[in-house]
């Protein structure tokens, strides 16, 4: 299945910009082979997200879940895991 998403190109990279239910557009730097998203702590603390710490490999990681996006702005993403590794909170 095929899915417009919310995009700009810059120098050569794609950055997916989904915008959530409250209007906030974010912008994350998407690859082929990575998998993982990262937020800065002050996206997290601004958005009121709540981090969690998820044990992998003897290493604790934060993780927090992606805010609901709007149905026309949004991506394609999974639940955060432990061996993926998270984001960093305030």
């Amino acid at each position: 299945t095929f899915m417009s998403l919310p995009a700009k190109f810059i120098g050569n990279r794609i950055f997916v910009q989904p915008v959530t239910m409250g209007d906030v557009r974010l912008t994350f730097y998407t690859d082929t082979g990575g998998g993982d998203m990262f937020m800065e702590p002050e996206t997290v603390c601004r958005l009121g997200l709540t981090a969690v710490t998820r044990q992998h490999d003897t290493r604790g990681y934060e993780c927090v879940a992606f805010p609901q996006f709007r149905p026309a702005g949004s991506i394609p993403y999974g639940e955060p895991r432990a061996d993926r590794h998270g984001c960093s909170a305030c």
